[in-house]
């Protein structure tokens, strides 16, 4: 009656010639049942459990993690697991912090000061009239001769 697990088979038979006039009856029994195919049917897929999530790929930003599955035992002529082996889901989305970088910059001012031959003439004066005199004659010669 199956092609595997447990099945049963049957015959039956009928009476050619009924006993009559004192005759004996047929021996046996008109049906008889026996088992048949007595091996297992092929068990169908099956995963075992889920492992545990492993570690996400990302601290922050957004990363995933994953988990895997196992088909237990398949055997021929079983139906197929349905389903993925595999299950992934993002993890860590919070954003990461933004880190600031504070460069601080000094700057050196260096003042060179230049004195010209005239402006030396003018600082090595006296305050003397004569010496102002003498100035004033020579000075258009020597403020030209500065520049």
């Amino acid at each position: 009656s199956v092609s595997c697990g447990q099945g049963t088979k049957s015959r039956t038979r009928r009476v050619l010639q009924r006993a009559v006039n004192g005759g004996r009856q047929c021996p046996g029994k008109m049906k008889e049942t026996t088992k048949c195919n007595e091996r297992p049917c092929p068990q169908d897929c099956k995963w075992d459990p889920w492992q545990e999530w492993d570690a996400c790929s990302k601290t922050c930003g957004g990363g995933t993690h994953k988990r895997h599955r196992f088909k237990g035992q398949e055997e021929e002529g079983a139906a197929a697991c349905i389903g993925e082996s595999e299950e992934q889901k993002r993890c860590n989305t919070d954003p990461c912090p933004t880190t600031t970088t504070t460069t601080t910059t000094t700057t050196t001012t260096t003042t060179t000061t230049t004195t010209k031959p005239a402006a030396k003439a003018l600082a090595g004066l006296s305050s003397s009239p004569s010496a102002w005199l003498l100035l004033g004659s020579l000075l258009p010669a020597v403020l030209w001769a500065g520049f």
